[in-house]
């Protein structure tokens, strides 16, 4: 079986080693084009200037080549990738020039101009080979780039995962923060109903399996009295010890009453009744004793209802 990894280079290592060939062999037809170039412009001048109007003479000949070579080894080849070249004269006019070595050209450029009423043309051959070792030593790095940049891109997101994204954006988590939450397959195991309570615990701080753990807990409202903290959906809220005791009141007047929530009593007419309820729960769990002391001599009325209900120690 092959690791992630290894895939991912296997098909760089494909897709750098078929571009590097079509590379090598643009660059080829390259740096001989501009040979060619250079050749036709500056070697008929030069061979003019210098008075050469034949290449019977042997030793016009031979020192014509030698002049040539000399200039050709001097050459510096342009092409976008490294290539060990060389060059040398293979005829003059018709006549083909005697070789020291059988190398075979793989390229041979041939230079023409008018003379008068004479037709000269030089044939220069042309051996190229690519610096191998650099251009390995490129593709390994390339290659070794792209696979690590491959690696850590974020996949694509499908089908649940997708849909899990789409929620979680809508509950304003950010596209970046979302798509890493959703790479992760623990994030599927949490309800659909739960994924609002996921951004909630991501909006406060929490790691990503906190807040997954957040997702899964059940919808229940719990309150820890010992701590004043109430607990919503698996998320812990901490309060001072009045606003804890008026909610905690709330919740229980919402468990006793099933047509509803506890409503405030009319502003001419305070409930005395529900206030000793609301005075014992308070002395029970050491709720302030400001507020213990208007329910007592006011009753529960709507506006200290109110106020009481934010207070803070």
């Amino acid at each position: 079986m092959i690791s992630k990894v290894g895939a991912f280079t296997l098909i760089v290592l494909l897709l750098t080693g078929g571009s590097s060939y079509i590379a090598l062999g643009l660059a080829h037809r390259s740096a001989l084009s501009s040979l060619d170039a250079e050749l036709n412009q500056q070697l008929p001048a030069r061979i003019s200037q210098a008075g050469i109007n034949s290449f019977s003479d042997p030793q016009v000949e031979a020192m014509l080549i030698s002049s040539i070579n000399a200039d050709l080894a001097d050459v510096v080849y342009q092409s976008s990738i490294a290539y060990d070249c060389h060059s040398r004269v293979l005829a003059l006019d018709e006549s083909a020039v005697e070789l020291a070595s059988a190398t075979v050209e793989d390229a041979i450029l041939n230079v023409q101009w008018q003379d008068g009423e004479l037709t000269r043309r030089v044939d220069i051959g042309v051996d190229c080979q690519p610096d191998t070792e650099s251009i390995v030593s490129g593709q390994l790095l390339v290659s070794f780039l792209l696979s690590f940049v491959l690696f850590f891109l974020p996949r694509p997101l499908r089908g649940n995962a997708q849909r899990r994204c789409g929620a979680l954006m809508g509950a304003g988590v950010d596209a970046a923060r979302c798509q890493a939450l959703c790479s992760d397959p623990a994030l599927l195991v949490v309800p659909e109903e739960g994924l609002p309570w996921v951004s909630r615990a991501i909006a406060l701080g929490y790691t990503d399996a906190a807040a997954f753990a957040v997702g899964k807990a059940e919808d229940v409202l719990q309150f820890d009295a010992a701590h004043s903290r109430v607990t919503i959906h698996g998320l812990p809220i901490d309060m001072p010890a009045t606003p804890f005791i008026y909610y905690f009141w709330y919740a229980s007047c919402r468990l006793q009453q099933a047509e509803g929530w506890f409503t405030n009593p009319s502003i001419r007419k305070p409930d005395t009744e529900n206030a000793r309820q609301l005075i014992a729960t308070m002395r029970k769990m050491g709720g302030h004793q400001k507020a213990i002391n208007d329910l007592s001599t006011k009753g529960l009325r709507a506006k200290i209802l109110d106020q009481n209900r934010r207070s803070e120690e």
